[in-house]
């Protein structure tokens, strides 16, 4: 069986990985062969659709940067000092290593080494200040919210 030019063209096209459509499309030469692809045609929209514009990025990036620590990271620092306050009080204190790290922990866990039960009260010396400190630090910056919208 012989193949007409026309088939024979299309089998070469089809083994270098061309569909049918475009095989078929470079036989008669038409535009569609030479189409270019959806993403070609995509960003030449793009590009059609915004102006290039230049943006001086250094300076964009250094009227954003604040000098200092701000008021976030001095209330951090202040609610870790409350929580890090009551150990720091009972190591420095008077008495024994072991009276000062039994006390600290009836402070931080509620346990009492000396008669072996929990008191949930003595919770309040370990985590009071620091619940205190975090409930001022937030009604602070909400009241400073407020005042800025006013």
């Amino acid at each position: 069986m012989v193949l007409s030019a026309y088939n024979k063209h299309v089998q070469r096209e089809l083994k270098a990985g061309r569909s049918m459509k475009q095989a078929a499309a470079s036989w008669h030469g038409s535009a569609k062969a030479k189409r270019p692809s959806l993403r070609e045609r995509i960003q030449s929209r793009r590009a059609a659709a915004k102006p290039t514009r230049s943006v001086n990025h250094t300076a964009k990036k250094n009227s954003h940067r604040r000098s200092g620590i701000g008021t976030r990271g001095a209330f951090k620092f202040l609610r870790l000092g409350a929580l890090a306050a009551p150990g720091i009080v009972r190591a420095i204190g008077p008495g024994t290593t072991e009276d000062k790290v039994k006390m600290g922990l009836r402070a931080y866990t509620s346990y009492n080494a000396y008669t072996g039960k929990c008191e949930p009260a003595a919770l309040i010396e370990g985590y009071g200040p620091y619940v205190l400190t975090s409930i001022v630090t937030w009604g602070i910056g909400k009241l400073v919210g407020m005042i800025r919208r006013a």
